[in-house]
C-alpha cells in the first residue's frame, strides 16, 4: 500500500523499485514456463534479482547520499536559520503585540464612553442605593487597568406629577467583552436619552406605569432593530418615596428581598424574554412591589449564580442551584460588598457580575388606626352589606373627617360607584389610589366613572394604567379597547393588540378583532 500510495505521488524510488519488481516476476513467469518445458529458455531468474538488488543498493546509497549532504547543509546553515527563524516569531509578536494593543485601545476607548452612562444618582433621602459591577474581561492599555463586558447599573431620577422617583435598571447584554461592551453601550445611551426627555411637561404628566412602559418600548425597539445580533436581559424599574416599586424583568434573574433577615424572590417565574427578541410586547407586563422600612432590594446578573464550585474530590462544577445566592444575602446580612466577598469565596467567578441593592427606609409618622374607629368601620361596612349604603355612607363620611385614612376613602368610592354618584366616586377612588398605589382594583372603577361622565381621556388613562399592571382583568380590557374605539385612537388600539397576542387572551383578541363596537358588560 505505501508503494501504490508513493508510485501515485510520482516519486523516482517508488518507480524505480516498481520496475524491479516487474522484472524479476517476468523472470519468473520465463523460468516457470521452461520448467514445464513450453519452451528452451536458460535461467534468468538469478540474474534478475540480482539486478533488483543491485538496483535497491542503488536506490539505498543515494537516499543516504542526500541525507547526509543535507545534515552537512544543516550543520553549516543551522545558525543562520535559527537566527532567520527568530526574525521570523520577533517579527510576528510584534504584529501580535500592535494588534494587542490595538484591541485593548478598542476596549479603553468602550469603556470611557460606558462610564459616563452607568450613573448612580439617587435624590430620594428615604433610599439608599448601591451597584457594583465586575467584568470578567481585563486588559491593560499603556498602564492602564481596565475591564469590559456587558454588564451595566444606571440609576437616575425623574419627577412625574404623583412625585419623585428613581429609576434604575440592571441588564446584562449578550456576548462577552466588546460585543457584550456594544449592548451595554447602547442600552445606556437610550436610557440616559429617555432621561434627559423626562424634563418636558409632557413627560412629567405621565403616570408612572406608562413611564415605564415608554422607556420599555423606545429598548426593545432599539434592540429589536438588530434582527436578533443583540440581546440583552434587564431589570426596569422605579421607586418613590413611598417605598411601592414598579418594575419589568425580560429574562432577568429574580430579583431578591432581604427582609427580618430572610432572602426570598419576589418573582416566581419567567414572563418576558431578553430585549430583542421580536413580539416581545404580547408578554409584557408592568409588575408592583411594597417595600417596608428596613427592606433591601438586590438586584443582579446571571454572574452571580454562575460560579464554578471546587468538589472535594478536586473536580469543578459550574453551579446550577439558583436558590444559592439566597443563602450568600442571609449569611451577608444583606450588604452589597460582604455579599461580593460571599460569592468569591464559596467559588469562582466566571462571568460577569453585576448589583443594584436598594436599602429602604421609612421617614413617614403613619397613625395608627384606634381600635375604636377600627370598630367603627367594620360596623359601617356590615351596614353597608346589609343593603343600608345611605346609613353606612353617611358614618362613612364623618369618619373620614376625623380620619382620612386611604381605606375609608377607598370604601367611600366603592359605595359611591355602586350609587352611580361617578363624580364623588372619582374623588375618594383617586384620594384612596395616590395614598396607596397598590390598590390597583380601583383603577377600572376610576376609568369606568370617567367613561359614564364623557372624559374618555382620563378613562383612558386610568384603563391604560390597570392593563399594563394586569392584562388578566378582561372587565378593563373591553373597558380599554372600546375607549379606543370611542376616541378613534386606532394607533394605540393597533400597538396594544400586540399585548394581547398570547395564549390566555386569545378568545379575547378575538372577539375584539372581530368588530371595533364592543358590547360592555
Amino acid at each position: 500500500m505505501i508503494l501504490f500510495r508513493n508510485w501515485k505521488k510520482k516519486e523516482k524510488k517508488a518507480i524505480s523499485i516498481t520496475f524491479g519488481l516487474i522484472i524479476v516476476l517476468i523472470a519468473a513467469l520465463i523460468d516457470t514456463a521452461t520448467n514445464r518445458n513450453f519452451w528452451v529458455f536458460p535461467r534468468i531468474m538469478g540474474y534478475a534479482f540480482l539486478f533488483f538488488n543491485g538496483s535497491l543498493a542503488i536506490i539505498l546509497a543515494n537516499s543516504f547520499v542526500k541525507l547526509n549532504e543535507q545534515v552537512e547543509d544543516l550543520n553549516r546553515n543551522l545558525e543562520r536559520k535559527v537566527e532567520d527563524r527568530t526574525v521570523a516569531l520577533h517579527d510576528s509578536l510584534f504584529q501580535l503585540q500592535n494588534l494587542k494593543e490595538k484591541q485593548d485601545g478598542d476596549y479603553f476607548l468602550t469603556s470611557l464612553l460606558i462610564q459616563p452612562l452607568a450613573r448612580i444618582e439617587n435624590k430620594i433621602p428615604e433610599l439608599s442605593i448601591e451597584s457594583y459591577v465586575n467584568q470578567y474581561k481585563k486588559f491593560l492599555f499603556r498602564g492602564k487597568t481596565g475591564e469590559i463586558g456587558g454588564d451595566i447599573c444606571i440609576v437616575g431620577n425623574i419627577q412625574l406629577e404623583s412625585g419623585d422617583y428613581t429609576v434604575f435598571a440592571n441588564a446584562d447584554a449578550m456576548g462577552k467583552s466588546i460585543q457584550g461592551a456594544g449592548g451595554a453601550l447602547v442600552l445606556g445611551v437610550v436610557f440616559q436619552a429617555v432621561l434627559s426627555r423626562s424634563k418636558s411637561s409632557y413627560t412629567k404628566k405621565r403616570p408612572p406605569e406608562l413611564w415605564l412602559k415608554d422607556l420599555y418600548v423606545e429598548l426593545q425597539a432599539v434592540f429589536a432593530s438588530f434582527d436578533g445580533s443583540m440581546l440583552s436581559s434587564v431589570v426596569l424599574g422605579m421607586v418613590g418615596r413611598d417605598g411601592f416599586v414598579y418594575y419589568t424583568n425580560a429574562e432577568h434573574p429574580w430579583s431578591i428581598l432581604y427582609r427580618d433577615g430572610v432572602a426570598s424572590f419576589i418573582e416566581t417565574e419567567l414572563s418576558m424574554r431578553k430585549l430583542g427578541f421580536p413580539k416581545n410586547n404580547s408578554q409584557f407586563q408592568i409588575k408592583t412591589f411594597s417595600l417596608l422600612d428596613g427592606d433591601v432590594l438586590l438586584i443582579g446578573s446571571d454572574g452571580r449564580d454562575d460560579i464554578s464550585i471546587k468538589q472535594t474530590t478536586g473536580e469543578r462544577y459550574i453551579n446550577e442551584d439558583e436558590t444559592l445566592i439566597l443563602r450568600f444575602v442571609e449569611r451577608s446580612e444583606g450588604e452589597l460588598l460582604p455579599l461580593v466577598r460571599e460569592i468569591n469565596e464559596n467559588g469562582e467567578i466566571t462571568d460577569d457580575i453585576s448589583f443594584i441593592r436598594i436599602a429602604y427606609r421609612d421617614k413617614t409618622d403613619k397613625k395608627m388606626i384606634s381600635e375604636d374607629i377600627r370598630k367603627q368601620f367594620l360596623e359601617i361596612q356590615s351596614n353597608a352589606k346589609a343593603g343600608h349604603l345611605d346609613q353606612a355612607l353617611g358614618d362613612l363620611l364623618r369618619l373620614i373627617e376625623t380620619n382620612p385614612h386611604p381605606n375609608f376613602h377607598s370604601f367611600a368610592g366603592k359605595i359611591y360607584f355602586q350609587k352611580k354618584l361617578w363624580n364623588e366616586s372619582i374623588t375618594h377612588l383617586k384620594i384612596a389610589v395616590n395614598e396607596n398605589p397598590t390598590k390597583e382594583t380601583l383603577f377600572y372603577m376610576i376609568a369606568k366613572s370617567e367613561f359614564q361622565l364623557g372624559n374618555f381621556q382620563e378613562a383612558i388613562l386610568w384603563s391604560e394604567r390597570d392593563f399594563l399592571r394586569n392584562k388578566e382583568n378582561k372587565r378593563n380590557t373591553k373597558l380599554f379597547f372600546h375607549l379606543l374605539d370611542i376616541s378613534q385612537n386606532q394607533d394605540k388600539k393597533s400597538f396594544y393588540l400586540e399585548f394581547l397576542n398570547h395564549v390566555e387572551n386569545k378568545e379575547l383578541l378575538e372577539s375584539l378583532m372581530q368588530s371595533d363596537k364592543h358590547q360592555m358588560i
